[in-house]
């Protein structure tokens, strides 16, 4: 998922930076990968569809939100 979110944002976005946080959380692991957002391309809704099947297929949750200029994807997979 997290090679998945970044070949996205390389692809999708002009990006220069990527940030990557895995944590663990009353027993979920948690990936957020975040992005810099271009505030005139607006904000576009989106899913990434393989990010959410692969969460999905093991019980966990996808979130995409904006952040302080920020686009952010957060996923959640319970241990």
């Amino acid at each position: 998922m997290t090679t998945e979110a970044l070949s996205n944002i390389h692809r999708h976005t002009q990006s220069r930076s990527v940030h990557v946080l895995l944590n663990l959380d009353n027993n979920n692991l948690v990936l957020q990968v975040e992005n810099e957002t271009d505030l005139e391309a607006g904000r576009i809704q989106f899913s990434p569809s393989s990010i959410v099947e692969r969460a999905d297929a093991l019980g966990g949750t996808t979130e995409v939100f904006w952040q302080e200029g920020r686009t952010v994807l957060k996923v959640e997979v319970p241990l």
